[in-house]
């Protein structure tokens, strides 16, 4: 009895993919770049209230995407019966029923949404758009083509709005609009990388994968790049809360070589199709984010007024 329970635990956790948690870390992006505005490294009081407010909604996220993952599945079970690598999820491979998979959804998405409220109000109508959107393209936005990557894009956008809200600090449009194509960037490397690993049942997999081909995901990979880039110089030029003598603009170059080497990994290393692998596993794309990290917050807390 003990071990089933354990089992069944075990692949609950699984189902929940608690390594594609990272994307929710992008509700820390707020409270990054308001250091030495909202807060300051002297007055930690003003950071432990901003800090747990961050980490709250980023729970909740963690738990909501969770929720939506365990749907997902449910709906995707007989496509992922022919995957090559998802066959192995406790849902398609059986060790979960689809019944306890929308259990559990449930239990994890309506605390959720009552913590969300507790938080902030506006921080819990972001949240429940962030949900019913993920929902909607579980069961029928996910089938057309470009909007499929659009809709994950713009999930990125939400969490990064969220992180915002619950600290009350103003962010750059530019930084949303670099975070949004950002996005996009990955979703299309995904896309790609599934179309390269997808074996004879491809179509079967995901319907939009017979209308998409590698040099047309290719192209558009290059043009969200592009993109991408500018948008972020743009934000380190234009955000009127940024050090005023563009100092900003150092960072540049690890966006750049961030974007190079997350393409080569798509491209020619076949990984896109599990980000979170790769933001997590890569040393090099780990020791570049974080001289990124390093950088970004010395040129705040050095020239930042």
């Amino acid at each position: 009895m003990v071990n089933q329970t354990n089992h069944l635990l075990k692949n609950l956790i699984l189902s929940c993919r608690p390594k594609q948690w990272t994307k929710n870390l992008l509700v820390f992006l707020a409270l990054f770049f308001s250091l030495n505005e909202a807060w300051e490294i002297s007055n930690p009081d003003e950071l432990v209230l901003l800090l747990s407010n961050t980490i709250i909604s980023f729970l909740i996220f963690c738990f909501l995407s969770s929720s939506v993952y365990l749907i997902n599945d449910s709906i995707d079970k007989n496509k992922d019966i022919l995957h090559p690598q998802k066959f192995k999820r406790p849902i398609a491979s059986g060790h979960i029923s689809i019944k306890t998979a929308i259990i559990t959804s449930i239990i994890l998405c309506i605390p959720s949404i009552i913590s969300a409220f507790f938080l902030n109000k506006n921080f819990a109508i972001i949240s429940m758009t962030y949900f019913s959107i993920m929902i909607f393209y579980s069961i029928i936005l996910k089938k057309f083509i470009i909007l499929d990557v659009l809709i994950i894009s713009l999930g990125f956008v939400l969490r990064t709005i969220s992180g915002a809200i619950v600290i009350d600090v103003p962010i750059s449009n530019w930084l949303y609009i670099c975070t949004g194509i950002g996005a996009l960037f990955i979703a299309l490397s995904k896309r790609r990388s599934e179309l390269d690993s997808g074996g004879e049942n491809i179509t079967k997999q995901r319907q939009t994968l017979q209308k998409y081909n590698t040099r047309q995901l290719d192209i558009s990979m290059l043009i969200c790049g592009v993109l991408v880039l500018i948008s972020y110089i743009l934000y380190t030029i234009q955000a009127t809360n940024l050090p005023y003598n563009n100092s900003m603009l150092i960072t540049v170059p690890f966006v750049f070589l961030g974007l190079i080497r997350y393409s080569y990994l798509t491209i020619y290393k076949k990984l896109g199709q599990a980000p979170e692998n790769i933001i997590t596993s890569d040393i090099v794309l780990i020791s570049i984010i974080i001289l990124w990290l390093v950088t970004s917050s010395g040129v705040l807390y050095i020239f930042r007024n």
